[in-house]
């Protein structure tokens, strides 16, 4: 899915990324560009989607354009970037550990989260500490007992 399909038929409904930007339609795109990367990246590890050659050139573009260009990340990447890195890391780490035993399972779930931990800061950046905290309980209903399905593999 190109990043023009993927605007068009998945991002309006990335609730999350809209209730952390606000009203700041830089941070949206951001956040909906960092997505869009990071869906197409788990793809190609994965190898569990289908994706084309485009989609590809979408997240260079994306990563060596857009998104450093953005005034939102501009403004804020001393704060942005070390999450990056953290949901990189964690990223690997859970691809990592989501064969193994069942407690690494549980930690394989545990990073998988650290890769949402964009969306608080963009919400503080941008509304707020109160703003933060119910970003934060909001993306966590998402995973809860999801590890479970995990263990029972």
């Amino acid at each position: 899915m190109t990043f023009a399909e993927w605007m068009r038929n998945t991002a309006p409904d990335m609730k999350g990324a809209q209730m952390a930007a606000g009203n700041n339609q830089d941070a949206l795109n951001y956040l909906l560009q960092i997505g869009y990367c990071c869906r197409i990246i788990d793809n190609v590890y994965d190898q569990d989607r289908r994706y084309e050659i485009q989609d590809l050139l979408d997240v260079f573009e994306l990563l060596f354009t857009r998104i450093p260009s953005n005034p939102f990340y501009q403004e804020n990447i001393k704060t942005l970037q070390p999450f990056q890195n953290l949901g990189w890391c964690a990223w690997q780490q859970a691809n990592r550990l989501c064969t193994g035993t069942p407690t690494e399972r549980i930690y394989a779930h545990v990073y998988r989260g650290l890769v949402g931990e964009l969306y608080p800061v963009v919400a503080l950046l941008t509304q707020g500490y109160d703003a933060m905290i119910e970003i934060r309980e909001f993306t966590e209903s998402y995973f809860r007992d999801s590890w479970q399905k995990s263990l029972d593999r």
